[in-house]
C-alpha cells in the first residue's frame, strides 16, 4: 500500500508514512513466516497463538512499529527503521556498511500518545539515554547527542542491557503496578467502586494517570522487555512480602525506616529537577 493511499483515507502525512512502514514490514514478516509452523513461530517470537494469528492476518493495529521491528529481526530480516522502544540490542543487526546505529530513548512524555500530545516544553531539561553498541564511531554519537541537546534534553549514554534494567525500575514497574491497582478497583463491587472513584485521594489519582497510558504500547513493552521486567518484579514482590510481614507483626520501626528511606528518594528526584 502506498503512503498516498493512507493519506487519501484521511491520515496525516506523518501518520500515513508510519502506516506504510508498518504495512511494508508486516508483508515482509508474513512472507518470512511462511517457512515456519505456527508452533515454531510461537517459540521463535515468544508470543501467543492469538498474536501469531493477528500477525499473519495483517492486523497492524494490534502491533506497534517497535514490536514489528523486533519480530522482523527475530525472523532474520534486515531493517533500517529507527525506533525508540525496548530491545535496542536486537535492532543493531543488519545496519548497512558504514552506518552507525545510535539508539536513543528520550525519557519524557505523559500518559497521552501521538503527535497531538506534544508540547513545546516536552523535552526541556529531561534525560535522553543513548545506547550506542560497541564500535560506534564517536562522531556519530556526537551528532545524535547534539540533536537531542538541540531539543533541550540532557544526554547520557549507557549499555543497552543496563538501560533496560534502569527503565524496568523507573518506568515499566510503576506502570505495571498502576495497571494492577486500578484494575483491582475496577473489579470491586459496583457500589464500592463508585465510592473509590468519588473519594479518590491524590495517590490513587496519580495511579489512574499512569494507567491511562496507551495499552497497546505498554503491552508490547512488557512482552518485548520481559527479562528485565520480570527480574525487577521479583525483587519488588520480595520487598512487598517483607512489608506485609512487618504490618502483620506490628513492626513499627521497620515500617518507619522503610518509609523514611523512600521519602529521601522523592527529595532526590525533586533536587534533580525530574519531578
Amino acid at each position: 500500500m502506498s503512503q498516498k493511499l493512507f493519506e487519501d483515507l484521511g491520515f496525516s502525512p506523518q501518520e500515513a508514512a508510519a502506516l506504510k512502514l508498518k504495512a511494508d514490514l508486516n508483508t515482509r514478516i508474513v512472507k518470512a513466516a511462511a517457512g515456519y509452523t505456527q508452533q515454531e513461530l510461537r517459540s521463535k517470537l515468544g508470543t501467543s497463538q492469538p498474536r501469531i494469528s493477528d500477525l499473519l492476518r495483517g492486523k497492524m493495529s494490534k502491533f506497534s512499529l517497535d514490536t514489528l521491528v523486533v519480530y522482523a529481526e527475530m525472523l532474520g530480516l534486515r531493517t533500517e527503521i529507527k525506533t525508540s522502544g525496548p530491545k535496542r540490542q536486537a535492532r543493531t543487526r543488519g545496519a548497512a556498511a558504514g552506518v552507525h546505529f545510535v539508539p536513543g530513548h528520550p525519557v519524557a512524555g505523559t500518559e497521552h500518545s501521538g503527535p497531538e500530545a506534544g508540547f513545546a516544553e516536552l523535552f526541556h531539561d529531561r534525560w535522553c539515554i543513548l545506547t550506542p553498541p560497541p564500535g560506534t564511531a564517536p562522531e556519530a554519537v556526537a551528532k545524535v547527542t547534539a540533536l537531542w541537546e538541540g531539543a533541550g534534553m540532557r544526554v547520557t549514554t549507557m549499555a543497552a542491557d543496563h538501560h533496560d534494567k534502569v527503565l524496568a525500575v523507573t518506568s515499566h514497574l510503576p506502570h505495571l503496578i498502576a495497571y494492577t491497582i486500578v484494575g483491582t478497583a475496577t473489579d470491586l463491587a459496583d457500589d464500592l467502586r463508585s465510592e473509590v472513584i468519588a473519594f479518590s485521594a491524590g495517590g490513587f489519582r496519580d495511579f489512574t494517570r499512569i494507567a491511562a497510558s496507551d495499552p497497546v504500547m505498554w503491552r508490547d513493552i512488557f512482552l518485548a522487555n520481559r527479562e528485565a521486567v520480570l527480574e525487577i518484579l521479583q525483587r519488588f514482590s520480595e520487598d512487598l512480602t517483607a512489608l506485609q510481614r512487618a504490618i502483620r507483626r506490628g513492626e513499627a520501626e521497620q515500617l518507619e525506616a522503610r518509609f523514611t528511606q523512600t521519602r529521601a528518594i522523592r527529595r532526590s528526584i525533586i533536587e534533580a529537577k525530574q519531578a
